[in-house]
């Protein structure tokens, strides 16, 4: 390592490379600072693609699902005091029927201001027209 002084405060130090070469060593921070740069990249890329293959429903799915539960509160007369709550994702069943139609099948919990609970099983067809979801087919049965 070497150092060049060009008088004040413009002091640059330079380092031999193994062949012979001599590079400013304000390139090597450079390139450490791309290097890190490269590999939180990488590792957000690897961590997207696991969560892709241990989740692969997660994105596609939750928006039809919100769609299916709207068609159903819709459909299901209740008073303003009363509670809906809809099954969680891992008991809801979302199948295609082909390409941007799907069948959605879960249960709903009508929870009275009272606290009697109807439950309802549905399912909902629905198909994606021009970027939002239309009903096809609803079904409420009472348990």
């Amino acid at each position: 390592m070497f150092s060049l002084d060009r008088g004040g405060m413009d002091r640059i130090e330079y380092l031999r490379s193994a062949d012979g070469r001599i590079i400013p060593r304000q390139n090597r921070a450079h390139f450490v600072l791309i290097l890190v740069g490269l590999s939180a990249a990488i590792l957000i890329l690897v961590g997207a693609i696991t969560y892709r293959a241990v989740h692969p429903n997660a994105p596609q799915t939750q928006v039809p699902m919100m769609a299916a539960q709207i068609f159903v509160r819709w459909e299901l007369k209740h008073d303003p005091d009363d509670r809906i709550q809809f099954s969680p994702p891992e008991e809801t069943d979302v199948k295609a029927l082909g390409p941007g139609r799907l069948v959605i099948r879960g249960w709903v919990d009508r929870i009275t201001a009272e606290g009697l609970v109807e439950r309802f099983d549905y399912s909902c067809t629905i198909r994606e027209s021009a970027g939002d979801w239309v009903r096809e087919d609803l079904s409420l049965f009472p348990l």
